[in-house]
């Protein structure tokens, strides 16, 4: 899978393909495809319906998700670049996003456009990702 960032990222043919995957999908349900992979999901901004919809998914595929909140059971993440990590931010959001990576096969964030761009914050690595809702800036990380 390649790294994407927005929906904008594929070719019409590819949004055909996937939208052809999820029907197919959700009318011969595959309990075991995501059989022994991880979902990770970093959440800037607070979810009701993005983080619940992403974690059914993963069970309903047989898959597993794990989600960190920061400032919320975990250090607060810088996102802002150039600052002087001497606040209440334990590390850097460009920082974090490899490593929360290397715990699972792939990576979701969400954080508001307003706040910072997923461009902004996303580093350069050999993950995957693509978007979430419109509403806001989220985007998923895979690696291989």
């Amino acid at each position: 899978m390649k790294r994407f960032l927005d929906l904008a990222d594929f070719s019409r043919d590819e949004i055909v393909d996937l939208i052809a995957l999820a029907r197919r999908l959700q009318q011969h349900p595959e309990p075991r495809a995501l059989a022994g992979k991880i979902l990770g999901l970093l959440f800037m901004n607070p979810s009701l319906r993005t983080l619940s919809s992403f974690q059914a998914g993963m069970m309903r595929l047989g898959g597993s998700a794990f989600v960190v909140t920061p400032g919320q059971g975990t250090w607060n993440v810088e996102t802002r670049t150039g600052t002087v990590m001497d606040g209440g931010a334990a590390e850097h959001v460009r920082e974090a996003i490899p490593v929360l990576a290397s715990y699972c096969d792939a990576l979701g964030l969400r954080a508001f456009a307003e706040a910072r761009t997923s461009r902004q914050i996303s580093p350069r690595s050999r993950s995957s990702s693509w978007p979430g809702s419109a509403t806001n800036r989220s985007s998923t990380s895979s690696r291989r």
